[in-house]
């Protein structure tokens, strides 16, 4: 049976994750982390919609506050026993605390860029150091095979559309090619490129 543990759980992409890896007779458990307190049956239904009546016997969602506690050691109990790890974290200009970031930002402001510095150390902390850390604290725990998500045409040398990627596409494409350097799992390590996500 899987064991799975899921990072980015409440995001648009892990969200729906959570909800099919819990209707699935092969998986036995989910751990879905996440950065604020979802318990509950009204909590839970609300952070993952199309949640099958079964799965909140299969769920257990831990909030850990801030993906930076991923590396902390005090953390790798949550990963024990997963034989499966799914990175679902993204940055986005939408997220809260991202966006106050921004919105306090004087640079940000005046140039009317969207975010420019701040995004890119948005960018840097969670779609490479949170994911790196997260890779590290599955591997450690033996789990046998990782699947994160990135996007088409990403590189970690250049923008492959132009500018059209900026920073995003160099720093998911480092991602990618160092969680494939320096991430080892025994069934392997999947790396999802979709192209742009509706939302």
């Amino acid at each position: 049976m899987v064991r799975a543990i899921v990072v980015g759980a409440t995001g648009a992409c892990g969200r729906s994750l959570v909800a099919q890896l819990t209707s699935m007779p092969t998986v036995a458990s989910v751990v879905a982390i996440t950065r604020r307190d979802v318990s509950g049956s009204e909590g839970m239904s609300t952070a993952f919609p199309g949640l099958s009546p079964h799965a909140p016997s299969k769920l257990l969602a831990v909030n850990i506050g801030d993906h930076a506690r991923l590396t902390d050691p005090a953390v790798a109990p949550l990963f024990s026993g997963a034989t499966w790890a799914f990175c679902c974290l993204g940055a986005s200009r939408a997220d809260p605390a991202t966006a106050a970031a921004i919105a306090a930002d004087p640079e940000s402001a005046e140039a009317g860029t969207g975010g420019g510095r701040v995004f890119e150390t948005a960018l840097q902390r969670v779609d490479y150091d949170f994911m790196m850390a997260f890779g590290r604290q599955a591997a450690a725990a033996g789990c046998s095979h990782m699947q994160t998500i990135s996007a088409m045409g990403v590189s970690p040398k250049r923008d492959a559309y132009g500018g059209v990627m900026g920073s995003y596409g160099i720093v998911k494409g480092k991602a990618d090619e160092d969680a494939l350097s320096n991430l080892a799992f025994s069934c392997g390590l999947t790396i999802v490129r979709p192209g742009l996500l509706a939302r």
